[in-house]
Protein backbone atom coordinates (compact mmCIF):
# COMPACT_ATOMS: atom_id res chain seq x y z
CA UNK A 1 0.00 0.00 0.00
CA UNK A 2 1.21 3.74 -0.50
CA UNK A 3 2.29 5.81 2.57
CA UNK A 4 0.89 8.55 3.91
CA UNK A 5 3.04 11.54 4.06
CA UNK A 6 2.57 11.06 7.85
CA UNK A 7 4.16 7.57 7.81
CA UNK A 8 7.12 9.00 5.18
CA UNK A 9 7.89 11.79 8.35
CA UNK A 10 8.31 8.74 10.56
CA UNK A 11 10.42 7.19 8.29
CA UNK A 12 12.77 9.90 7.77
CA UNK A 13 13.12 11.30 11.03
CA UNK A 14 16.17 9.87 12.46
CA UNK A 15 17.73 11.49 8.95
CA UNK A 16 16.89 14.73 9.62
CA UNK A 17 19.71 16.98 9.68
CA UNK A 18 23.10 15.61 11.01
CA UNK A 19 21.54 13.46 13.69
CA UNK A 20 17.75 12.92 13.54
CA UNK A 21 14.02 15.41 14.66
CA UNK A 22 11.13 15.24 15.92
CA UNK A 23 8.56 13.85 13.14
CA UNK A 24 6.69 16.26 14.37
CA UNK A 25 8.60 19.39 13.64
CA UNK A 26 8.21 21.62 10.51
CA UNK A 27 12.13 20.40 9.93
CA UNK A 28 10.82 17.12 9.08
CA UNK A 29 7.57 17.89 6.74
CA UNK A 30 10.32 20.00 4.74
CA UNK A 31 12.80 17.19 4.69
CA UNK A 32 9.94 14.53 3.87
CA UNK A 33 9.37 16.79 0.68
CA UNK A 34 12.75 16.23 -0.18
CA UNK A 35 13.09 13.05 0.26
CA UNK A 36 9.93 12.57 -2.35
CA UNK A 37 11.85 15.01 -4.67
CA UNK A 38 14.61 12.71 -4.54
CA UNK A 39 12.54 9.57 -4.91
CA UNK A 40 10.41 11.19 -8.01
CA UNK A 41 13.09 12.02 -10.33
CA UNK A 42 15.05 8.99 -9.43
CA UNK A 43 15.12 5.67 -11.90
CA UNK A 44 14.26 4.31 -14.97
CA UNK A 45 10.89 5.19 -14.59
CA UNK A 46 11.60 8.20 -12.49
CA UNK A 47 8.26 10.45 -12.47
CA UNK A 48 6.23 8.23 -14.65
CA UNK A 49 2.79 6.60 -13.73
CA UNK A 50 -0.38 5.53 -15.60
CA UNK A 51 -3.65 7.12 -14.37
CA UNK A 52 -6.69 5.68 -14.71
CA UNK A 53 -9.84 8.05 -15.64
CA UNK A 54 -13.63 7.85 -16.52
CA UNK A 55 -14.50 10.04 -18.79
CA UNK A 56 -18.23 11.21 -19.08
CA UNK A 57 -19.50 12.49 -22.70
CA UNK A 58 -15.54 12.62 -24.24
CA UNK A 59 -14.54 14.91 -21.11
CA UNK A 60 -12.38 14.33 -18.44
CA UNK A 61 -10.79 16.35 -15.21
CA UNK A 62 -6.89 15.25 -14.32
CA UNK A 63 -5.98 15.43 -10.96
CA UNK A 64 -3.37 18.21 -10.09
CA UNK A 65 -0.54 15.75 -9.47
CA UNK A 66 -1.07 15.34 -13.57
CA UNK A 67 1.95 17.53 -14.70
CA UNK A 68 1.79 15.98 -18.59
CA UNK A 69 -0.19 13.42 -20.29
CA UNK A 70 2.36 12.05 -22.61
CA UNK A 71 0.34 8.54 -24.38
CA UNK A 72 -3.29 7.47 -23.51
CA UNK A 73 -5.51 4.76 -24.77
CA UNK A 74 -9.53 4.40 -24.55
CA UNK A 75 -9.88 0.96 -23.15
CA UNK A 76 -12.39 -1.18 -24.43
CA UNK A 77 -14.87 -1.16 -21.50
CA UNK A 78 -17.61 0.82 -20.38
CA UNK A 79 -17.06 2.38 -16.80
CA UNK A 80 -19.72 3.14 -14.59
CA UNK A 81 -19.24 6.20 -11.61
CA UNK A 82 -20.02 5.00 -8.25
CA UNK A 83 -16.97 6.33 -5.65
CA UNK A 84 -13.81 6.27 -7.79
CA UNK A 85 -12.63 9.11 -9.78
CA UNK A 86 -8.92 8.31 -10.68
CA UNK A 87 -5.96 5.56 -9.87
CA UNK A 88 -2.02 5.80 -9.92
CA UNK A 89 -0.72 2.69 -11.18
CA UNK A 90 2.72 1.31 -12.34
CA UNK A 91 4.00 1.32 -15.99
CA UNK A 92 3.35 -2.11 -17.80
CA UNK A 93 5.07 -2.98 -20.64
CA UNK A 94 2.70 -4.67 -22.81
CA UNK A 95 -0.08 -1.61 -21.68
CA UNK A 96 2.27 1.13 -22.71
CA UNK A 97 3.08 -0.60 -26.05
CA UNK A 98 -0.80 -0.28 -26.84
CA UNK A 99 -1.21 3.83 -26.08
CA UNK A 100 -0.89 6.24 -28.80
CA UNK A 101 0.94 9.94 -28.85
CA UNK A 102 -1.58 11.94 -25.88
CA UNK A 103 -2.31 14.56 -28.90
CA UNK A 104 -4.57 11.72 -30.59
CA UNK A 105 -6.46 10.51 -28.23
CA UNK A 106 -6.82 14.08 -25.97
CA UNK A 107 -7.05 17.91 -26.23
CA UNK A 108 -7.14 20.60 -23.92
CA UNK A 109 -9.77 22.68 -24.26
CA UNK A 110 -8.21 25.83 -21.64
CA UNK A 111 -10.49 25.43 -19.01
CA UNK A 112 -10.46 24.62 -15.31
CA UNK A 113 -13.56 22.55 -13.62
CA UNK A 114 -13.97 22.02 -9.53
CA UNK A 115 -15.70 18.90 -10.09
CA UNK A 116 -14.18 15.60 -10.88
CA UNK A 117 -17.63 14.93 -13.04
CA UNK A 118 -20.44 16.96 -14.19
CA UNK A 119 -23.91 17.26 -12.65
CA UNK A 120 -26.74 15.29 -13.76
CA UNK A 121 -28.67 17.14 -16.94
CA UNK A 122 -31.22 18.18 -14.56
CA UNK A 123 -29.46 19.44 -11.54
CA UNK A 124 -29.36 17.59 -7.96
CA UNK A 125 -28.66 18.23 -4.32
CA UNK A 126 -25.41 17.82 -2.71
CA UNK A 127 -23.99 15.40 -0.67
CA UNK A 128 -20.83 15.82 1.56
CA UNK A 129 -18.88 13.70 3.35
CA UNK A 130 -15.02 13.42 5.08
CA UNK A 131 -13.12 10.53 5.69
CA UNK A 132 -12.17 11.36 8.92
CA UNK A 133 -12.90 13.27 11.85
CA UNK A 134 -13.13 16.72 11.71
CA UNK A 135 -12.97 20.02 13.38
CA UNK A 136 -16.93 21.80 14.31
CA UNK A 137 -16.00 24.80 12.03
CA UNK A 138 -14.31 22.04 8.87
CA UNK A 139 -16.91 22.80 6.23
CA UNK A 140 -17.43 23.22 2.22
CA UNK A 141 -19.53 26.29 0.51
CA UNK A 142 -21.03 24.81 -2.87
CA UNK A 143 -21.58 28.02 -5.38
CA UNK A 144 -23.01 28.19 -8.44
CA UNK A 145 -26.51 27.85 -10.03
CA UNK A 146 -30.24 26.72 -9.56
CA UNK A 147 -31.97 25.18 -12.47
CA UNK A 148 -33.57 29.06 -12.87
CA UNK A 149 -30.38 30.09 -13.96
CA UNK A 150 -29.71 32.77 -10.42
CA UNK A 151 -26.77 32.73 -8.56
CA UNK A 152 -27.50 30.36 -5.35
CA UNK A 153 -27.88 32.44 -1.83
CA UNK A 154 -28.34 31.05 1.42
CA UNK A 155 -28.62 31.58 5.03
CA UNK A 156 -26.45 29.98 7.82
CA UNK A 157 -26.67 30.70 11.06
CA UNK A 158 -28.43 33.30 10.49
CA UNK A 159 -25.81 35.20 7.79
CA UNK A 160 -26.40 35.27 3.95
CA UNK A 161 -23.35 33.44 1.95
CA UNK A 162 -23.01 33.25 -1.78
CA UNK A 163 -23.83 28.97 -2.37
CA UNK A 164 -24.80 26.48 0.38
CA UNK A 165 -22.47 25.72 3.26
CA UNK A 166 -22.09 22.24 4.30
CA UNK A 167 -20.76 21.08 7.75
CA UNK A 168 -18.41 17.92 7.70
CA UNK A 169 -18.75 15.35 10.11
CA UNK A 170 -16.61 11.70 10.20
CA UNK A 171 -17.99 9.20 7.84
CA UNK A 172 -21.10 10.67 7.39
CA UNK A 173 -22.57 12.35 4.75
CA UNK A 174 -24.28 15.57 4.88
CA UNK A 175 -26.98 17.32 2.41
CA UNK A 176 -27.80 20.19 1.18
CA UNK A 177 -31.32 21.78 0.30
CA UNK A 178 -30.63 23.52 -2.66
CA UNK A 179 -30.64 22.06 -6.38
CA UNK A 180 -28.06 23.26 -8.12
CA UNK A 181 -28.16 23.25 -12.17
CA UNK A 182 -24.44 24.57 -11.98
CA UNK A 183 -21.31 24.53 -9.35
CA UNK A 184 -18.85 27.49 -10.63
CA UNK A 185 -16.63 26.89 -7.93
CA UNK A 186 -16.00 24.88 -4.40
CA UNK A 187 -14.55 26.43 -0.99
CA UNK A 188 -13.85 24.28 1.56
CA UNK A 189 -11.67 24.38 4.67
CA UNK A 190 -8.43 22.58 5.17
CA UNK A 191 -9.68 18.96 6.89
CA UNK A 192 -8.24 16.11 8.27
CA UNK A 193 -9.54 13.28 5.63
CA UNK A 194 -10.13 13.63 2.00
CA UNK A 195 -13.62 14.83 1.44
CA UNK A 196 -16.26 13.73 -1.28
CA UNK A 197 -19.18 15.32 -3.15
CA UNK A 198 -22.17 13.77 -4.50
CA UNK A 199 -24.41 14.93 -6.60
CA UNK A 200 -28.17 13.58 -4.95
CA UNK A 201 -31.50 12.52 -6.77
CA UNK A 202 -34.47 14.28 -5.04
CA UNK A 203 -36.36 11.51 -6.28
CA UNK A 204 -34.76 8.25 -5.52
CA UNK A 205 -32.12 9.60 -2.97
CA UNK A 206 -29.82 8.00 -5.42
CA UNK A 207 -25.81 9.64 -5.56
CA UNK A 208 -22.93 9.70 -7.30
CA UNK A 209 -19.47 11.02 -7.16
CA UNK A 210 -18.77 14.36 -8.70
CA UNK A 211 -15.81 15.32 -6.57
CA UNK A 212 -13.12 14.15 -4.05
CA UNK A 213 -10.75 16.63 -2.29
CA UNK A 214 -7.63 16.52 -0.31
CA UNK A 215 -7.16 17.87 3.52
CA UNK A 216 -5.16 20.87 2.08
CA UNK A 217 -7.57 21.58 -1.07
CA UNK A 218 -9.30 25.15 -0.29
CA UNK A 219 -10.38 25.97 -4.06
CA UNK A 220 -9.74 22.96 -5.97
CA UNK A 221 -9.32 23.49 -10.01
CA UNK A 222 -8.78 20.97 -12.36
CA UNK A 223 -7.58 21.15 -16.07
CA UNK A 224 -10.12 19.84 -18.50
CA UNK A 225 -9.34 17.40 -21.16
CA UNK A 226 -11.50 16.34 -24.39
CA UNK A 227 -11.54 12.88 -26.27
CA UNK A 228 -10.65 13.57 -29.76
CA UNK A 229 -12.99 10.40 -30.51
CA UNK A 230 -16.64 10.88 -31.25
CA UNK A 231 -17.77 7.21 -30.88
CA UNK A 232 -17.17 6.46 -27.53
CA UNK A 233 -19.75 6.03 -25.00
CA UNK A 234 -20.96 8.63 -22.33
CA UNK A 235 -18.83 6.62 -20.17
CA UNK A 236 -15.77 4.75 -20.54
CA UNK A 237 -12.36 4.43 -19.35
CA UNK A 238 -9.18 6.52 -20.53
CA UNK A 239 -5.46 5.53 -19.77
CA UNK A 240 -3.12 7.62 -19.96
CA UNK A 241 1.07 7.55 -19.58
CA UNK A 242 1.41 10.69 -17.18
CA UNK A 243 4.61 12.67 -15.81
CA UNK A 244 3.27 13.05 -12.51
CA UNK A 245 4.47 15.54 -9.70
CA UNK A 246 4.33 16.83 -5.83
CA UNK A 247 1.63 19.09 -4.53
CA UNK A 248 2.33 22.00 -3.13
CA UNK A 249 1.37 20.58 0.12
CA UNK A 250 0.64 17.58 2.34
CA UNK A 251 -1.28 16.85 4.96
CA UNK A 252 -0.55 14.10 7.42
CA UNK A 253 -3.58 11.88 6.08
CA UNK A 254 -2.29 12.75 2.29
CA UNK A 255 -1.40 9.55 0.14
CA UNK A 256 1.82 9.85 -1.80
CA UNK A 257 3.38 7.96 -4.84
CA UNK A 258 5.63 5.95 -3.00
CA UNK A 259 5.28 2.48 -1.60
CA UNK A 260 8.61 1.22 -1.25
CA UNK A 261 9.86 1.77 2.87
CA UNK A 262 13.49 0.96 1.97
CA UNK A 263 13.62 3.43 -0.94
CA UNK A 264 12.16 6.13 1.07
CA UNK A 265 14.61 5.04 4.19
CA UNK A 266 18.13 4.71 1.63
CA UNK A 267 17.03 8.44 -0.11
CA UNK A 268 16.88 10.16 3.22
CA UNK A 269 20.19 8.11 4.65
CA UNK A 270 21.76 9.60 1.39
CA UNK A 271 20.88 13.13 1.72
CA UNK A 272 21.75 13.19 5.25
CA UNK A 273 24.73 11.63 4.36
CA UNK A 274 25.78 15.14 1.82
CA UNK A 275 24.26 17.15 4.61
CA UNK A 276 27.56 15.43 6.74
CA UNK A 277 29.80 15.61 4.20
CA UNK A 278 30.17 11.88 3.87
CA UNK A 279 30.48 11.94 -0.07
CA UNK A 280 31.11 8.11 -0.11
CA UNK A 281 27.96 7.07 1.79
CA UNK A 282 26.38 9.60 -0.51
CA UNK A 283 27.61 7.96 -3.77
CA UNK A 284 27.13 4.24 -2.06
CA UNK A 285 23.62 5.08 -1.10
CA UNK A 286 22.64 7.05 -4.14
CA UNK A 287 23.80 4.16 -6.52
CA UNK A 288 22.08 1.84 -4.24
CA UNK A 289 18.82 3.15 -4.33
CA UNK A 290 18.64 3.86 -8.07
CA UNK A 291 19.52 0.16 -8.55
CA UNK A 292 16.50 -0.63 -6.03
CA UNK A 293 14.36 1.63 -8.20
CA UNK A 294 15.04 0.17 -11.74
CA UNK A 295 14.59 -3.56 -10.05
CA UNK A 296 11.38 -2.77 -8.95
CA UNK A 297 10.21 -0.64 -12.22
CA UNK A 298 11.65 -3.96 -13.96
CA UNK A 299 9.43 -6.45 -11.80
CA UNK A 300 6.58 -4.16 -12.21
CA UNK A 301 6.90 -3.90 -15.98
CA UNK A 302 6.38 -8.16 -16.85
CA UNK A 303 3.80 -8.53 -19.14
CA UNK A 304 0.19 -9.30 -17.08
CA UNK A 305 2.31 -8.53 -14.07
CA UNK A 306 -0.44 -9.51 -10.93
CA UNK A 307 1.07 -6.66 -8.43
CA UNK A 308 0.04 -3.90 -10.74
CA UNK A 309 0.14 -1.34 -7.88
CA UNK A 310 -3.42 0.53 -7.21
CA UNK A 311 -2.90 4.15 -5.70
CA UNK A 312 -6.28 4.44 -3.58
CA UNK A 313 -6.14 9.00 -4.70
CA UNK A 314 -9.56 8.99 -5.08
CA UNK A 315 -12.64 9.61 -3.66
CA UNK A 316 -14.38 6.47 -1.43
CA UNK A 317 -11.04 4.37 -0.92
CA UNK A 318 -9.59 6.47 1.71
CA UNK A 319 -11.21 5.46 4.87
CA UNK A 320 -10.34 5.27 8.81
CA UNK A 321 -6.91 7.32 8.50
CA UNK A 322 -6.72 8.61 12.03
Amino acid sequence: MPLTFGEIREIVAPYAGRAGKCPESDEVARFSRTVMENLLYTGAQAGLKRVNVIAVKGCIALPQEVEVVLKAKINNRVANIQNQWFSFHSVNTAWERDCCPAGEILIENGSYTPLAYPLPPDGSLIGAMSSCCEDPDANIIIQGKDPTGRLVYTLFRGEQITGEKITLTNQAIKYGMVQFAEIESVLKTKTNGYVDLFAVCPKTNGRRLIGSYTPMEQKPLYRQYKLVSRSCPPYVEVSMLCRVRLKDNYHDNDITFFDNVLAVTMAAQRIQAEDNNNTDVAGYKNQALTDLLNKESDYKKINGSPVDMFFPLSAGTIKNLI
